[in-house]
């Protein structure tokens, strides 16, 4: 058996199995879920997570990616493979006794949507307390995720990922939902090391509370100099740029959603794919907006369509003639 690391490449003398380096890592929780939609229908066993999607985000715009997570050893055979299988690298994933996550996901509405952990889930700050150091096979990436988690989780994966790695693009999501004490990311305390931050327009209100979206977000970004996109949904995302003290608006790629689950995941997954290579951040949440474009035209992570270049580059541009400074 080849290495998890490994892509096979055909040479004069045939099939060779040469290492590749990953790129990006995504750091978070893995999920099994059981999804119930709005009419009724159900499907079982979906492998998703905001590490996840922010993963196949990133992988769609052919950057090598690897996810940094625990998954539960009596869900393993059902998660792992799949994931490898797409073609996101798994080196990153440990097991932990136990199920891991596993969700009731139950799709009130497009945008309105509960996720019950199920009587042998795992609790999640096991999750985030049992995940080790991101392994040697990720020693050369350029970027790195901290998708949601616990507050504990996130200020431990920016903390880790800057120490190991002070030179790679870190990007961060936060969890604030009902059970978070928002008050732990009131001082930004947890984005030390990073470069851009992507909370959503829910998230921003809650715990900062500000009058103006856009005025908070160009003055923070300018505190911390760091980037800052704000994730306004169907509007699009706000991006204030604190090294070049801009503020723009990105609009979203319009198409048919068949399940948002997991956009603003995949955002931002596609923007740190633009981050590595080399975009400012406004482009890379055009190519966030790309990969979070995909997704919802799929139901589940692993069942989104991977775009030849053509197909992706002519979404992108679409958006990017529609950015506007503000």
């Amino acid at each position: 058996m080849p290495p998890r690391s490994a892509r096979c490449s055909t040479t004069s003398t045939g099939c060779c199995w040469t290492a590749r380096m990953t790129e990006i890592a995504t750091v978070g929780w893995l999920t099994l879920d059981d999804i119930i939609f709005e009419d009724g229908t159900m499907l079982r066993a979906s492998v998703g997570g905001g590490v996840l999607y922010s993963a196949v985000g990133a992988a769609l715009w052919e950057r090598e990616t690897g996810i940094h997570a625990v998954c539960g050893e009596e869900s393993w055979d059902l998660v792992v493979p799949q994931i490898r299988a797409f073609g996101i690298d798994t080196a990153g994933i440990s097991p932990i006794a136990g199920h891991g996550l596993v969700l009731w996901v139950l799709n009130e509405s497009e945008v309105i949507k509960q996720q019950l952990p199920k009587r042998h889930s795992t609790p999640v700050e096991r999750l985030d307390a049992e995940r080790p150091l991101l392994p040697p096979a990720y020693q050369e990436i350029k970027g790195l995720h901290v998708a949601p988690q616990t507050p504990f989780g996130s200020k431990r994966a920016v903390r880790e990922g800057h120490a190991s790695h002070p030179n790679a693009a870190i990007s961060v999501d936060i969890l604030a939902d009902d059970f978070i004490d928002a008050t732990d990311y009131a001082d930004f305390a947890f984005l030390h090391g990073a470069r851009i931050f992507c909370p959503s327009e829910i998230e921003v209100r809650r715990i900062w509370a500000p009058d103006d979206l856009g005025a908070w977000a160009r003055a923070t970004a300018d505190r911390l100099g760091i980037a800052i996109a704000v994730k306004l949904g169907e509007k699009g995302t706000l991006v204030a740029d604190g090294a070049r003290q801009k503020l723009f608006h990105v609009p979203i790629c319009k198409v048919t959603a068949i399940d948002t689950t997991g956009a603003g995941d995949s955002f931002c997954g596609g923007l740190m794919a633009g981050l590595v290579m080399g975009e400012r951040p406004e482009i890379a949440a055009a190519m966030g907006a790309v990969s979070a474009s995909y997704v919802v035209e799929a139901h589940g992570a692993l069942n989104t369509a991977r775009p030849d270049r053509a197909a992706r580059e002519e979404r992108l541009s679409a958006i990017l003639n529609s950015i506007q400074e503000i």
